[in-house]
């Protein structure tokens, strides 16, 4: 689907150890689609045992660390980014 609607970005991403490029289309899946589904719902306040049953999990505990950690752990660490580089910011010239 994906070729054919011409998503051929270049891309390079970290895949079973090692860094791969092509075009984009070469790296979406059917479970890209099941990944963006949850994260959208997590992202827009559902709550996780929603989006399990919407799934089809069992429990909330498999989405939470099958698609939603990871959306969590990225917010953390951006915020540690911002938050390192005003820190610095302030270092170099303070206000």
């Amino acid at each position: 689907m994906c070729f054919r609607c011409d998503i051929d970005s270049p891309t390079t991403l970290y895949r079973r150890g090692r860094y791969e490029s092509g075009p984009k289309w070469q790296f979406v899946s059917s479970h890209t689609g099941r990944r963006s589904f949850a994260a959208n719902l997590f992202l827009r306040n559902a709550h996780p045992s929603t989006i399990a049953r919407m799934m089809g999990h069992s429990s909330p505990e498999i989405t939470m660390r099958r698609y939603i950690i990871g959306y969590i752990e990225a917010d953390k660490n951006v915020m540690e980014f911002f938050k390192k580089e005003d820190k610095e910011r302030e270092t170099i010239s303070p206000r």
